[in-house]
């Protein structure tokens, strides 16, 4: 049977070993876990929370930070660390409709306000796509703080540090029986032979790689033109081979972005970049609103 677990979902999974890895694979020749580490300062809106759970946030102007509903569920106080800062938290708001330990991972994504602003670290700049469909084939970094290992053996203690990897985007959530506002990855193996199903790339990307706890709440972001935007948030792990060890052909979980933008922009005045055409589309719904109007008074 399939199962597919929160990255943080308690205390009790926060603080045991059962978590696993992000991954330098030994079969993969010439990649170490320092390719990992060294990948993922390009992306250094992404830090630390703690609060009643520990995880992942990233930085989305200079006073908030976005992260999983479950990573800030139960806290009434957060602490984010990036680089030489430690900041607390003035304000948490998950997100209205998440419950806590949901099955199926809906709405998990909450915003933290900082008590002070960080002004020397450029901020993460969303992307909005035109339809949640928009993120299916594409590359995603994921970034957050999570154990290093092999995708041989899993875990490999505590070995926790900010790294980031690459994994086609290849499935949305409903496809393996959870929010359809997730999308998820699967972990192949070199030789192509720890795939999920028939609709995976059988290629492994370069720094191919699988979630892990405590990367909870890290971002996925995705390459357009010349910069890297945010498009998801990390949230849960899918065990396809009945080894909760984040070992070759499991699975990564974000949620995806797009459906929550107007969510995000409201609570925090934070703007995402619109796909091209997108502006346009709505603004010719809008006039076609204005005419039939018209033709009705």
């Amino acid at each position: 049977m399939k199962s597919y677990w929160p990255l943080v979902a308690s205390l009790s999974l926060a603080i045991s070993a059962q978590a696993s890895t992000r991954i330098a694979t030994e079969d993969a020749p010439g990649i170490s876990d320092a390719d990992y580490v060294n990948y993922a300062a390009n992306f250094p809106s992404v830090g630390k929370l703690n609060g009643a759970f520990s995880g992942s946030g990233v930085l989305i102007s200079s006073q908030w930070v976005l992260t999983a509903g479950h990573v800030a569920d139960f806290s009434n106080s957060m602490t984010f660390t990036i680089g030489d800062h430690v900041v607390g938290s003035s304000e948490i708001i998950v997100h209205p409709d998440y419950q806590s330990y949901s099955s199926n991972h809906a709405y998990d994504l909450a915003l933290v306000r900082l008590e002070t602003a960080i002004g020397d670290i450029n901020p993460a700049q969303l992307w909005e796509f035109s339809s949640p469909d928009g993120v299916l084939g594409r590359e995603g970094s994921w970034v957050g703080y999570g154990q290093g290992g092999d995708g041989l053996t899993g875990a490999q203690g505590a070995t926790y540090a900010l790294r980031g990897f690459t994994n086609m985007i290849e499935y949305t959530g409903d496809e393996i029986g959870v929010t359809a506002d997730a999308f998820v990855a699967d972990f192949d193996r070199p030789d192509g032979s720890e795939n999920f199903n028939e609709k995976s790339d059988p290629f492994p990307t370069a720094l191919e790689g699988q979630l892990t706890p405590f990367d909870s709440g890290g971002g996925v972001f995705t390459q357009i033109g010349d910069f890297d935007y945010l498009i998801g948030i990390n949230s849960f792990r899918g065990v396809t081979d009945g080894s909760f060890n984040s070992d070759y052909g499991d699975l990564s979980g974000a949620i995806n972005l797009q459906p929550f933008i107007d969510w995000i922009e409201t609570t925090t005045g934070v703007m995402a970049v619109p796909e091209p055409g997108h502006f346009a589309a709505i603004a010719a719904l809008a006039m076609l609103g204005i005419v039939a109007w018209r033709r009705r008074r």
